[in-house]
């Protein structure tokens, strides 16, 4: 460069934030700013080539470090080497921002110290975040000015675990959004709950306004929760709570706890609270959220409205969804107290899988107006046993006005619409014949299902027949599970495993006393049994018995002396199952108040001539929510009974109708037929010689005849009086009940 002039070099030094701040600089002159560490050189002249007058600041270490910030002095331009996008008014004035800013654009926890390596607590550090951004007093997110409308910004959480020890409180506005599903997890550990809770617009920093103080103009509204897993690390705590929020929406994000079938009412994965019927949590949209591991997974008690949750998929919890019920007092929301007045209405559930759920999917108590949709149920309603024992309703509308469809249940497919469908599953080494089933001392059955028995000894058991028999392995371990319905119904243990009564052989007995009900051994050689007791219903106590025992000396556990008693002997012998085998009653699906369409279309064969009726199909009366027969049944079943020779097509409307409390059973076929035949009188044969027959079974699969057996099923039943009338019956139904 041309030297326009040799300068002596000269510094001042003074303050930047004092008197008039840095003065205009000579040319080459410095300046150092002692309060900003800051150096600062004259530009000179516009004469001597300055491109303007003013001074120039020189970057020093000092920048480089917080208090200097060199990204405050770093300009960034969108796609400045991009000679095809233009961000200013003119190609030569482009847009340019400092680089801190652009980088201010977003903000993650770790920006306010959160660690995320799940030792670290990042309590603090991500309700500061929280704080700072959303409810900071000079830019409030829920405030009405631009600054308010400026800080609804998004919190970012990276992957990783943020371990949380206490609740973290989330204002109206804030966006938190993480990496996804099992990326970024806030796991509640050791504190207690909830994990995080929507709060008013009346909360400040530090201080949480309760929902009694909420009003319409002061609820939590519009917060988003996307990509994130809150983990409740107990069986005791709260996931989310919303107290009175509106319009916020919760996607794709994972509730997971640890409940264990340790049944606490506080182990909630999703909590609506309302204050009353107009201040309440309302077009609120859950999707994509998975909920797994609690007692409950979503709760409202009171008066919510148009909620909407889709897409869901809730796995392995004591029940689904629990409206307007109260949890603590198994009852339904009153009524009467400010925010239960009506219950949750307007509502819609749809497209969510349920499974593994002990009690029921959807527990509806007051309520109206709302809409359960595209809902699948895999082992629902089951107290966890499988479909072999099922104890309630899938579903319980316990409120008319409320709508169900599209319900898909593999209590259908495991249970059977027919009568002796799916029902033994396998039969090793054995015999049949008619209705005997014989095995040898080295023979092996398993029944997944519920099998009566006629009372008879095989293998290794003598059976009463209220009893569930799961396992049955000679020279192996056996497991008994049985189950109550009434009082000829003990459940006698929940698990049991016992060994094949050999001489001297050890065998333990394992399991919890459900309903405080006996189990009874019988040793009929010398053994020695290890069995633990309790009269408390869990078994926890030792004991040991060795030498002969008779039938005299019999060895019970036992808790009370209620119901039938278990005999295990060594008898070898046969089994006699009776003709209706098929125990297992046919809970329903839905229950309570409700219109529900079968899924899909069924199928069952027509046999050629039957001068017996058939049962084919069996059908769910009406339940309370405990699966305790009540109230009344319509059905309306549409057929269509093709012959395999193809003589002819019949079809028609069979309606049933069946009140659980008396029982009474009436039942209709209303039919057209279509085939070469037109008049059926002048022919041998009457092409419309098939009967139907509906009849009311107990629990233990016999038709009902009077008390004191308890109506549970309906079958229907066919009889054939065609010679040529071996075929097929497709049919479905719609479901009334009240």
């Amino acid at each position: 460069m041309a030297v326009l002039q040799i300068s002596k070099i000269q510094i001042r030094r003074g303050t930047a934030g004092g008197g008039t701040g840095i003065p205009q600089l000579a040319s080459g002159e410095m300046a150092w700013a002692l309060d900003t560490q800051e150096l600062y050189i004259g530009n000179g002249s516009v004469a001597e080539g300055a491109p303007a007058v003013g001074n120039t600041k020189i970057i020093t270490l000092n920048d480089f470090t917080t208090a200097g910030n060199v990204l405050n002095l770093i300009k960034h331009i969108y796609k400045s080497t991009d000679t095809t996008i233009q961000t200013g008014p003119t190609p030569n004035a482009p847009v340019s921002r400092f680089l801190q800013d652009r980088l201010d654009d977003r903000v993650t926890v770790a920006d306010f110290g959160a660690v995320g390596d799940g030792v670290i607590d990042d309590t603090v550090a991500i309700q500061r975040a929280i704080n700072q951004l959303f409810l900071n007093p000079s830019t409030k997110a829920s405030g009405n000015t631009n600054f308010a409308v400026a800080a609804r910004k998004v919190l970012e959480f990276g992957a990783g675990v943020y371990k949380v020890t206490s609740t973290l409180y989330v204002p109206s506005y804030a966006s938190l959004v993480g990496a996804g599903h099992d990326k970024s997890i806030i796991r509640l550990d050791g504190g207690s709950g909830p994990l995080m809770q929507f709060i008013n617009d009346n909360s400040t920093i530090g201080v949480v306004s309760p929902i009694a103080s909420t009003t319409a103009t002061t609820q939590p509204r519009n917060i988003k929760l996307q990509n994130l897993t809150l983990f409740v690390n107990s069986n005791s705590e709260t996931a989310l709570r919303m107290d009175a929020a509106f319009d916020c929406d919760i996607f794709d994000v994972t509730f997971k706890g640890l409940w264990n079938n340790d049944y606490n009412v506080s182990s909630i994965g999703i909590e609506l609270n309302a204050k009353s019927s107009l201040v309440t949590c309302s077009r609120n949209h859950f999707s994509h959220v998975d909920i797994l591991g609690f007692s409950h997974a979503v709760y409202a008690l009171g008066d919510i409205n148009s909620n909407e949750f889709a897409d869901m998929h809730i796995v392995d919890v004591y029940r689904g969804f629990a409206l307007g019920y109260n949890i603590g007092t198994n009852n339904y929301a009153d009524g009467v107290t400010v925010g239960q007045q009506y219950g949750p209405r307007d509502n819609g559930i749809s497209n969510v899988i349920f499974e593994n759920v002990k009690k029921q999917a959807i527990l509806l108590g007051l309520g109206t107006g709302n809409n359960f949709d595209g809902i699948t149920l895999t082992n629902v309603g089951n107290d966890g046993y499988g479909n072999a024992s099922p104890m309630m309703p899938q579903i319980y509308i316990g409120s008319p006005k409320n709508d169900s469809d599209n319900i898909k249940s593999d209590r259908t497919d495991d249970l059977g619409l027919y009568v002796g469908s799916g029902f033994i599953s396998t039969a090793i080494k054995t015999t049949t014949g008619s209705n005997l089933l014989t095995l040898d001392s080295i023979s092996g059955l398993t029944f997944n299902l519920p099998v009566k028995f006629a009372g008879t000894s095989f293998g290794n058991i003598i059976s009463n027949t209220n009893y569930w028999i799961k396992e049955i392995r000679s020279n192996a371990i056996i497991s008994i599970q049985s189950y109550s319905r009434n009082a000829s119904d003990i459940v006698t243990i929940n698990t049991a495993s016992l060994h094949n009564l050999i001489t001297n052989q050890t065998v333990s007995i394992t399991g919890t006393l459900v309903d405080q009900a006996d189990v009874l051994i019988t040793v009929i050689d010398s053994n020695t049994f290890t069995f633990l007791s309790s009269s408390s219903g869990v078994i926890t106590e030792t004991a040991t018995i060795s030498g002969i025992v008779t039938p005299a000396n019999q060895v019970k556990i036992s808790a009370s002396s209620l119901g039938p008693e278990l005999t295990l002997t060594t008898a070898t012998g046969t089994m006699n199952m009776v003709t209706n085998w098929n125990v297992v009653p046919f809970l329903p699906i839905v229950a309570g108040y409700a219109k529900v369409e079968s899924w899909g279309q069924y199928r069952f064969p027509i046999t050629n001539y039957s001068n017996s009726f058939v049962p084919v199909a069996r059908l769910p009366l009406n339940t309370n929510q405990l699966g305790i027969p009540e109230r009344s049944v319509h059905y309306n079943i549409e057929y269509l009974y093709t012959t395999d020779s193809n003589s002819f097509v019949r079809s028609g409307d069979i309606t049933i109708t069946a009140e659980a409390d008396t029982p009474y059973i009436s039942m209709s076929d209303d039919y057209n037929f279509a085939g070469p035949v037109e008049d059926p009188e002048v022919v041998e044969v009457d092409p419309v010689a098939l009967q139907f027959k509906a009849e009311v079974y107990d629990y233990n699969g016999v038709p009902y005849v009077g008390s004191p057996q308890v109506p549970y099923t309906i079958v229907l039943s066919y009889k054939n009086s065609l010679l040529d009338g071996l075929g097929q019956i497709a049919f479905a139904y719609t479901q009334l009940l009240r």
